[in-house]
């Protein structure tokens, strides 16, 4: 049965239910290869999202400068495709986005980049942290704290 987590970010409710083991499986050696250089500091907790958003943004700009933006989007798309997202609007009225395309992505964090890649985070992690373990993922990021960027197609 595939674990569904819950949490809140700058007043957004995020619930993600784990992606299939298959899928989840096969985005993995990308996100390392990609990304996994570039998250060592959230791995290693040198950055701690919940204090200090700010320090995300060269962490993440690191990650993307491997990646064109279609390839973004797309490992994007990935990665928060069993995710839904419960937010206000002005009025207060709730609406509910299930995270399968790039519009309902864009309207449930339209304005609010920092929630986005919070939540990425927290999704990411709810899919990945229990089979790595810390310490694989710590030991990881430091053999590719070096790396060269990759083609993402590879």
């Amino acid at each position: 049965m595939l674990l569904t987590t819950e949490t809140t970010i700058r007043g957004i409710r995020i619930m993600s239910t784990q992606l299939r083991p298959v899928r989840s499986y096969s985005l993995m050696p990308k996100l390392l290869k990609i990304v996994g250089p570039a998250l060592a500091p959230l791995v290693t907790g040198d950055v701690d999202l919940g204090k200090d958003i700010e320090v995300l943004f060269p962490v993440l700009l690191e990650a993307l400068d491997r990646l064109d933006s279609e390839d973004t989007e797309e490992l994007l798309g990935r990665i928060l495709e069993s995710t839904t997202v419960i937010r206000a609007d002005a009025k207060g009225e709730l609406t509910k986005y299930d995270l399968t395309n790039d519009h309902q992505i864009n309207m449930a964090f339209a304005g609010d980049v920092p929630a986005l890649l919070e939540g990425m985070w927290f999704v990411l992690k709810a899919n990945y942290e229990s089979f790595f373990g810390e310490d694989l993922l710590k030991t990881f990021a430091a053999s590719q704290a070096e790396a060269e960027p990759v083609n993402p197609s590879s």
